[in-house]
């Protein structure tokens, strides 16, 4: 479920604005980042509460959004993009086992 995607970037997700130059991009991506950070955090204490997620799990998965880990933001952008909430849970709780092991 997890893939690391485009792990290259370009920094400002690629937008461009109408003039054809990437101006108001860092505005975008931060506006953009924001967006996926509310998102995973809200996900994220949701599954905490269900059962779904430990607390060492929720914290594992919490660094991450605060650190603006682009591998979780990743994850993010693309259930926003896709929608498909079981996937993007199944991916939060392979990324929290990936954090413990390397912790």
């Amino acid at each position: 479920a997890i893939t690391a995607g485009d792990s290259k970037g370009t920094g400002d997700g690629g937008v461009v604005n109408g003039s054809g130059n990437s101006g108001s991009s860092g505005y975008q991506r931060r506006s953009k980042n924001f967006h996926l950070t509310r998102i995973l955090l809200k996900t994220v204490a949701a599954m905490a509460e269900s059962g779904e997620l430990t607390l060492p799990q929720k914290g594992l998965l919490k660094d991450r959004i605060v650190d603006q880990d682009h591998i979780i933001l990743q994850v993010a952008e693309t259930y926003d993009a896709e929608n498909d909430l079981a996937e993007f849970k199944e991916s939060l709780i392979q990324l929290a086992d990936i954090s413990a092991k390397r912790s």
